[in-house]
């Protein structure tokens, strides 16, 4: 009985410390939303992707190059359950959402106003007022991830007719609660602009957006910035220590052991400064940068990809 509770005890141990990762490479969508066929480069693959289409590929974990139009830009694949549009032309891309009214409820408003507020984006105005719009502008992004602009049908899948495509779960919700369902989508910026004034939306002035970077002259993802650095003397060698962790993630070689760094060691790692500056009566940092950045990193496990130097 005692050996039978020694491997057991031995088994739960290998079970919990087990860092493998649960996905060593991930598929994305390469989108080109031009009027022409381009060519991209990662590695030393070549992508023909036609006007207005998107080709599939799938890329390791690790550190990985891509070249258009004479630009490189090098970054890291961390794979994760939500999908990634990776965007080598840097264009506009829009995010909509459409409110969908389950059939009979037509006239019913209470629901719409109740959470249409929940689905609507800040919009500057040239003049410098705000105001709020329920679309989003995507731009100078190369990874356009799902987890930050989720969306329900990609580029080429149209919104459906809620009452025919709508799974049946959703639609017993609908008709039992509320009366209004919110679906998203991500739209290329030809297809936003006609799909728009089809339904006779005027878009705010100054809302398209024509200025682009260089694929080489996007910047680099920052772990952690290093005016926040600065700004904590006290525990400027953690903090500094957490980024060489960070940036050693680039050459490693050892997947299981980037996939324990990932997945919870430098968030740990950064939480301790964050309990240390509250100990410290959060007099000897800036606060408010390290909880701003602090509440931010959960969104770095999301992400599937990232720019690198």
């Amino acid at each position: 009985m005692k050996n039978s509770f020694f491997y057991l005890a031995i088994i739960i141990f290998l079970v919990s410390c087990d860092t493998t990762p649960k996905v060593s490479s991930k598929s994305f969508i390469i989108d080109n939303p031009t009027s022409a066929t381009i060519t991209v480069k990662i590695d030393e693959q070549d992508y023909k992707i036609p006007s207005n289409s998107s080709v599939t590929t799938t890329l390791d974990f690790g550190k990985h190059s891509m070249t258009y139009n004479g630009e490189k830009v090098n970054f890291f694949v961390k794979p994760n359950d939500q999908n990634c549009i990776i965007n080598p032309t840097l264009s506009n891309y829009y995010l909509y959402h459409e409110i969908y009214l389950v059939k009979g409820a037509e006239n019913v408003t209470e629901d719409k106003l109740k959470y249409t507020d929940d689905y609507l984006y800040p919009y500057v105005k040239p003049n410098g007022d705000t105001i709020n719009v329920p679309f989003l502008l995507i731009s100078n992004t190369l990874f356009i991830e799902q987890y930050q602009y989720y969306w329900h049908f990609d580029m080429d899948h149209p919104f459906v007719d809620i009452n025919s495509k709508v799974d049946e779960k959703e639609k017993k919700l609908m008709e039992e609660y509320i009366k209004t369902l919110f679906k998203s989508k991500i739209f290329r910026e030809h297809d936003f602009l006609e799909y728009v004034k089809d339904k006779g939306i005027d878009l705010p002035e100054g809302f398209i957006k024509s200025e682009k970077y260089k694929l080489s002259n996007l910047p680099a993802y920052e772990f952690i910035p290093q005016d926040i650095i600065d700004s904590c003397p006290l525990f400027k060698n953690e903090l500094m220590n957490i980024k060489s962790s960070f940036d050693s993630l680039q050459i490693m070689t050892d997947k299981a052991r980037a996939y324990k760094l990932i997945s919870y060691e430098l968030n740990n790692r950064f939480n301790d400064v964050r309990i240390g500056v509250i100990r410290q009566n959060k007099q000897s940092c800036d606060f408010n940068k390290i909880d701003m950045l602090t509440k931010r990193k959960p969104s770095f496990g999301e992400m599937n990809a990232y720019i690198v130097k």
